[in-house]
């Protein structure tokens, strides 16, 4: 299971008995006791005996997909003029947080860029202004001023993705709380 990840998941199995240093430091009080980290911090985990199916779920999970894969790459080498922050959410003659999404993206394909991504980390659902401001007319806006490709990314929305996102973070601001 942990082979087929291709090395993106490493398992290390710990003796609690061994280094009770380890159980203290993750207020382990049953076994086995499953945590995933990244970079240091436990981002995930689980306790008691799982069934196979659900392990695998766990596995596949911690696997970055391709997109989070060419995000994280992008953030890593810090190309900002690849990855940008921009605000959707005007309304109404009140200045709003800038850079303007719409005003943005009508800049970049005015400037040569042909293919354009826009995520919208903020929804946890689709919307109206995900679904007809961002993914409509920001398209539109791309396109009408040189752009080829625009892709509005979809939001986690109430999918086994979204719902598992909802659980982890449960979890994660959970642990150290009860027990």
């Amino acid at each position: 299971m942990i082979d087929a990840t291709d090395g993106k998941v490493v398992l290390a199995k710990v003796d609690i008995e061994a280094n009770p240093g380890l159980q203290a430091a993750f207020k382990v009080q049953s076994i086995p006791a499953v945590f995933a980290m990244k970079d240091g911090a436990v981002v995930d985990g689980f306790l008691g005996a799982y069934p196979e199916p659900a392990v695998q779920q766990f596995v596949d999970g911690l696997v970055p997909s391709a997109e989070e894969q060419q995000v994280h790459d992008l953030i890593a080498v810090g190309d900002e003029a690849k990855l940008m922050l921009t605000f959707q959410s005007r309304f109404g003659r009140a200045e709003w947080l800038q850079p303007y999404t719409d005003e943005t993206v009508k800049s970049l394909a005015q400037s040569g860029v042909k293919n354009m991504a826009v995520v919208t980390p903020g929804f946890a659902a689709d919307c109206l202004e995900t679904l007809e401001e961002i993914a409509v007319e920001n398209g539109d806006i791309f396109k009408a001023n040189g752009g080829e490709n625009f892709a509005a990314i979809p939001c986690l929305n109430d999918g086994e993705q979204g719902m598992a996102l909802l659980v982890h973070l449960v979890r994660r601001e959970l642990m150290g709380w009860a027990g």
